[in-house]
């Protein structure tokens, strides 16, 4: 074999191996690529799941900057306060970034870095999500512990160990299944998109922490000093 046809040949066999192991790289990662959607992309899973989510997000000035405040912009009662999407996103965007843990963490990185830090002296806020989300018509559970501070993890973090676990098919009772929510009043089921926020919106952050009471804080245990793990990232999504 000559030189050039060597280099061919390895060029084919590498190119072949791209082919297989990008599609198989969701079996690499801890949960279910269907939930967690790490790995999804470009991996022959197009049209196997069906997800609708509702995602509020609360945010509040850290303890350590009402400590050392000296200005007007930190409320030392620290309130939680709800981010109002509306003004950030058009509604397509809040309907395909809810349910979704890497846009969802995006838009935390990008309201902590880009508008809050900005108007508060470089100080970035501590960030809560709720995110309540069903994948092929399941019982609604929440996709993100909301007493995991979403703001203080590394973007491209991997893998993510702030998303819940999907709970096993059938699952009826679980610390992580939100109690609270609405019945369609037209009593005929709702299949839409937007189907949880009508069931969950209506829920505050406070009644959701209230469910977690006493439990083990086994999802959020972790801390910054966790978030400082290397950066990994998969295909970048826009949003």
């Amino acid at each position: 074999l000559t030189w050039r046809r060597v280099a061919v040949l390895a060029f084919c066999v590498a190119f072949l191996a791209q082919q297989i192991v990008t599609p198989l790289r969701h079996y690499t990662y801890p949960n279910d690529v269907t939930w967690t959607e790490e790995g999804h992309r470009f991996a022959w899973r197009m049209k196997l799941r069906d997800k609708a989510g509702m995602t509020k997000y609360y945010y509040r000035a850290r303890a350590e900057d009402v400590a050392n405040a000296t200005d007007a912009h930190v409320d030392p009662a620290r309130p939680w306060q709800l981010v109002p999407l509306n003004r950030f996103l058009q509604e397509r965007q809040i309907r395909k970034i809810s349910g979704r843990p890497e846009t969802i963490h995006l838009f935390v990185e990008f309201f902590a870095s880009e508008v809050y830090a900005p108007a508060h002296g470089g100080r970035r806020p501590e960030i809560r999500v709720v995110c309540v989300a069903s994948v092929n018509y399941r019982v609604p559970q929440f996709m993100i512990d909301p007493r995991v501070d979403v703001a203080a993890i590394r973007p491209w973090t991997w893998p993510a160990w702030w998303v819940v676990p999907l709970l096993p098919l059938g699952t009826t009772e679980s610390v992580f299944i939100p109690k609270g929510g609405r019945e369609p009043t037209s009593g005929v089921t709702d299949y839409t998109k937007m189907r949880l926020y009508r069931a969950y919106e209506h829920l505050t952050l406070e009644q959701l922490l209230a469910q977690f009471d006493g439990v083990p804080d086994n999802v959020g245990t972790r801390t910054a000093v966790d978030t400082a793990a290397p950066r990994a990232r998969d295909e970048k999504t826009e949003i």
